[in-house]
């Protein structure tokens, strides 16, 4: 408890006089699986929201996204369209170059929602449920670039390399990589 009260004492005159910056945004991306599953990419998207705190030309945004990913992999285990859905939460420190102009770092916990496999096997697909053989919590390492537009509009470009492997089968090293297009509006 002392922790707790100590840490807002000395954070309050801070968050006091930082910038706050509320807003939603979305856009596309494009994900693929590295190493042994070597994948080609796969179009998804992803949408939510986020929260920046600005002191003079440094801010921590934190984000809470729907994301999709995977790739089509023509190899390995997951020979087909492997797609990942999940709950992405970057925590990006933004350093401005200019008060339009920020470059973006941090880490990325990424939560898998769903995890399905559609092949094709003789002209015949099918889809199946391949949850179980997916790490259901992954770490990434994020960054580039946030254009801060008239009218609260943001316009952030991102590459996400995954840090710890996709897969759950200790014989597979896999990591998802992503690249993020995002276009989002600020209300505050």
């Amino acid at each position: 408890m002392k922790k707790l009260i100590l840490t807002t004492l000395l954070l309050f005159p801070l968050l006091a006089f930082a910038q706050v910056d509320f807003g939603v945004k979305g856009g596309g991306n494009f994900s693929k699986l590295t190493d042994d599953l070597n994948s080609d990419y796969r179009t998804g998207f992803h949408f939510g929201l986020f929260a920046e705190f600005k002191v003079k030309k440094i801010g921590i945004q934190s984000e809470v996204l729907y994301l999709t990913g995977g790739g089509e992999s023509k190899q390995g285990i997951f020979n087909g369209d492997l797609k990942l859905d999940y709950i992405a939460v970057p925590v990006m420190l933004n350093l401005y170059v200019t008060d339009f102009l920020a470059f973006q770092f941090g880490p990325q916990f990424m939560y898998n929602s769903t995890a399905e496999l559609t092949s094709e096997v003789a002209g015949v697909k099918s889809t199946s449920d391949v949850k179980d053989q997916i790490n259901e919590r992954q770490w990434a390492a994020s960054g580039g670039l946030m254009f801060k537009l008239p009218l609260g509009i943001r316009l952030t470009g991102r590459y996400v390399a995954g840090t710890s492997n996709v897969t759950n089968d200790g014989n597979v090293e896999s990591k998802s990589d992503f690249i993020k297009v995002s276009l989002g509006k600020s209300f505050f």
